[in-house]
């Protein structure tokens, strides 16, 4: 095992875990936490996130986490370490996602680094396409990646195939559309405009009308009534989510919940981090501090999911 200073070690998982918070998720939900144990990264899935009415299987979920772990093995290899990955290593921890150990030296290929240098740059296209071919040579590079990951991309060129991922579009989002509750959901995490949180899809990040395609392709509306229902619509979602978890019907229930320190574990260093870009702090020095909040506060804004337990050493990251 090659040998390393403290003060590398830390610059590079910090470097890591940075990078990692621009990994794209469903409606960026962010759904993960981490920790830190030497030079070992624990990424965890915070089922706290998750669409509990989208995403029933936490197949999203699981997906997200997945993105996350790959920001962090390609930010690594940016700084010459070959990750040691470890994918759901405890089966009596589900929420584990992965481990991943700072390995030896490597250096990095251009094809790493040209990748690396896209993870800020990187967003989600959530409106029609232009009718342009794509070359059939960018196509294959596409399908090769994929199967390098593991996973299998299978184009759709036939114009009757596409026709008909239309038509099962179309039916999806008509049948969706009809569900308030899942409707509420959806908008929950769409960030209206002026919004200042981190999380969810920002405003500029789609069309507040959706341009009509051919064949039809219904796009996700995550601009619905913002103006006159977004926030009656929040307090009363997170209101009923609240009365859910408590398994009570109590006439009134507070918006805020404290956040209870987790226990303490050896060799496991308890930091906290601020997802307004401000550097690490020991959370000893910091008690109460919430992602995006100010020192001593455990108060979370209406656009975010109520607070609870973390294990010491968890670092949530949102972007901006």
């Amino acid at each position: 095992m090659i040998s390393r200073t403290a003060e590398h070690r830390d610059r590079v998982i910090q470097g890591a875990l940075e990078a990692a918070r621009w990994a794209p998720s469903v409606h960026n939900t962010q759904p993960w936490s981490f920790a830190i144990s030497g030079e070992e990264i624990s990424l965890r899935a915070d089922v706290d996130r998750k669409l509990r009415l989208g995403d029933p299987s936490d197949r999203e979920l699981l997906i997200s986490c997945g993105a996350a772990l790959f920001t962090i093995r390609t930010a690594l290899r940016c700084e010459g370490v070959e990750p040691v990955v470890r994918v759901l290593p405890d089966p009596d921890r589900p929420s584990l996602v992965a481990t991943i150990t700072l390995g030896e030296a490597a250096e990095a290929d251009e094809r790493v680094r040209a990748m690396g240098r896209q993870i800020e740059r990187r967003r989600t296209h959530r409106a029609g396409f232009t009718d342009l071919p794509v070359p059939e040579r960018l196509m294959d590079g596409l399908v090769r990646e994929a199967r390098d990951e593991g996973a299998r991309l299978t184009p759709v060129r036939s114009p009757v195939a596409v026709a008909m991922l239309a038509a099962l579009t179309q039916a999806a989002q008509g049948a969706q559309s009809q569900d308030r509750v899942l409707t509420l959901e959806l908008i929950r995490w769409a960030r209206p405009p002026g919004s200042s949180r981190r999380d969810g899809v920002p405003a500029e990040g789609y069309p507040r009308t959706a341009p009509p395609t051919d064949p039809g392709f219904p796009q996700r509306d995550y601009a619905w009534r913002h103006e006159a229902f977004h926030t009656q619509a929040l307090e009363t979602y997170h209101l009923g989510h609240h009365v859910r978890r408590q398994g009570e019907r109590p006439q009134v229930a507070a918006r805020a919940a404290p956040v209870r320190a987790g226990p303490r574990r050896a060799g496991v260093r308890n930091w906290s981090y601020d997802a307004r870009g401000a550097p690490p702090v020991d959370a000893e020095h910091a008690p109460g501090r919430a992602a995006g909040g100010a020192p001593g506060s455990s108060r979370r804004g209406p656009g975010h999911p109520r607070p609870r337990s973390r294990p010491a050493g968890g670092r949530r990251l949102r972007r901006q």
